[in-house]
């Protein structure tokens, strides 16, 4: 591009604590804003033209709770920001919010309405960021509908990019990638303890009551097993007592976590592109995951796959892996070359490839 951009992402709501699709979005805008550009970020709690529904209690009560967040325009604390980011926090963003941006940039299928009015008007180029297929937040018809919109559309996975070939729309495909300078390899397999170590989360599909039940069984076979949890939730009911929790960990901490253990178990039922286990790998971490499309995205041919749902499944392969070294270890190797060869620059590089071409094609 001959000259810089005005970029506006849209992300729904203020969150406090860590979420993977905000935190790919903020480090994107950090990309961007390197570059020159003028970037701003407005979480929403709602957008205009949004015909989604009635919000869900909990969505009205988070609103309340980060009142003074919103009034406040607070950057959340637990990301960090280029200096040249804007964070703007609206309880409801219209399309008038957006007047000025060379791209609006939806991250969510809430604000891909918006995204569109505002393109159709002439008034920027609508980009649609897509990191999952999110019928488990709002109707599957009203996501559908917001993927046929007229948007350049991103996604970070091939499996969505299949969903979207079902739907008969284009995407591209920018896939994720891990921060080598945050994730470090740790320890060679054979010097880490017989060790398990997975996120939890209230969220259903993550599957928490799954973890609980794997770790448990594990521990049968495996009397020496130790297991660390992490997530942004108190410790959760059912979890073993053996089981260590921690709550929130600090980056470095996290990573010790990630380097520590000898296997990450990832228990959910879908994930858009999931990135505890891609963090894990990049610290030298086998994986056993279920069988979902948001790790095999990266994660085929370098980790062990379960059905959905199957305990029995997923801990015999996390026995496998404890009581097999070289095999634990063929994995984790393999995995960290798989993703040690796409660096978080070359993904935000590509994303800033699809801005900048659809800047060239604005109507506006």
């Amino acid at each position: 591009m001959s000259h810089l951009l005005n970029i506006t992402f849209l992300l729904p709501g203020y969150s406090p604590n860590p979420i993977g699709g905000y935190k790919v979005a903020y480090e994107y805008a950090n990309h961007l804003a390197r570059l020159g550009n003028d970037v701003k970020i407005i979480h929403a709690w709602r957008f205009s033209m949004d015909e989604s529904g009635a919000d869900k209690p909990i969505d009205i009560l988070r609103r309340v709770r980060y009142m003074p967040e919103v009034v406040r325009n607070t950057k959340p604390g637990w990301f960090n920001f280029h200096s040249d980011v804007r964070i703007i926090n609206k309880f409801l963003t219209i399309s008038r919010d957006l007047d000025g941006s060379d791209i609006v940039v939806a991250t969510a299928c809430q604000s891909a309405p918006i995204t569109n009015e505002h393109s159709l008007a002439g008034k920027s180029s609508g980009v649609y960021f897509i990191q999952h297929y999110e019928d488990w937040s709002k109707d599957a018809s009203f996501v559908d509908r917001t993927w046929k919109l007229p948007l350049r559309k991103v996604v970070i996975a091939p499996w969505l990019q299949e969903k979207a070939s079902e739907l008969g729309v284009a995407a591209e495909l920018v896939p994720n990638a891990i921060d080598a300078d945050r994730f470090a390899p740790g320890p060679a397999i054979p010097a880490r303890p017989l060790s398990v170590t997975a996120i939890v989360s209230p969220q259903e599909w993550k599957r928490t009551d799954l973890v609980c039940e794997v770790l448990a069984l594990a521990k049968a076979t495996v009397p020496d097993l130790e297991g660390t949890t992490f997530g942004v939730c108190p410790r959760p009911e059912g979890l073993p007592a053996w089981v260590q929790h921690v709550q929130q960990p600090a980056p470095a901490d996290l990573s010790a976590i990630y380097q520590r253990a000898r296997v990450y178990l990832c228990a959910s039922d879908a994930e858009g592109w999931h990135l505890p286990p891609a963090e894990a790998m990049m610290s030298g971490t086998a994986v056993v995951s279920t069988n979902i499309g948001g790790v095999r995205a990266y994660a085929d041919g370098s980790a062990l796959f379960s059905p959905t749902g199957d305990a029995e499944a997923l801990a015999d392969n996390v026995v496998r892996l404890l009581t097999d070294e070289a095999e634990c270890t063929r994995l984790a190797e393999a995995g960290y070359a798989k993703l040690s060869g796409y660096t978080s620059h070359d993904a935000a590089s590509a994303f800033t490839k699809v801005i900048e071409s659809a800047a060239e094609n604005c109507i506006g």
